[in-house]
């Protein structure tokens, strides 16, 4: 499967504006598992129990995160589309869902995301992040133009 941009690239733009709390909860949680990589599945399993169990949308957003970091795109996106369950209006959830929907190859699913955050960046006045997300989308258009082209 083709993809179409760095994954790590797009997640450190988007997962800047998340709280810096939640940007630390997640370092350390990668720490941990690159320590000990032999156990790093039955760690991410045990976290995702316990805090799946918690109604909190900070919780599956810093989730959600851990998941893309190690590759997971179906567990981010279950992740981010909790935390946008309990909060409709969170744009990074948005965007970060695009980014793994991406990495899926669900194109239409990831622009749909990303246009939705981008929409929600530009109500609330946050012009960087909303000009950084329509780049994203506009790489991605021009992905599929020239795929369709070839």
């Amino acid at each position: 499967m083709k993809r179409f941009i760095s994954t790590a690239a797009a997640t450190v733009t988007l997962v800047l504006s998340l709280s810096t709390q939640a940007i630390s909860a997640v370092g350390k949680a990668h720490d941990q598992i690159k320590a000990s990589p032999s156990t790093a599945l039955d760690r991410q399993s045990s976290i995702m129990i316990e805090l799946n169990s918690e109604q909190d949308q900070e919780t599956y957003l810093n989730l959600g995160v851990f998941c893309l970091l190690f590759g997971n795109w179906q567990g981010a996106i279950e992740n981010f589309d909790q935390a946008i369950r309990i909060n409709p209006n969170v744009a990074e959830a948005y965007g970060i869902r695009g980014i793994a929907r991406l990495q899926l190859g669900d194109v239409k699913g990831a622009t749909e995301d990303l246009q939705k955050a981008a929409d929600i960046f530009q109500q609330k006045g946050k012009i960087a992040e909303y000009q950084e997300v329509m780049n994203i989308i506009k790489e991605i258009n021009n992905k599929s133009t020239d795929a369709v082209i070839s």
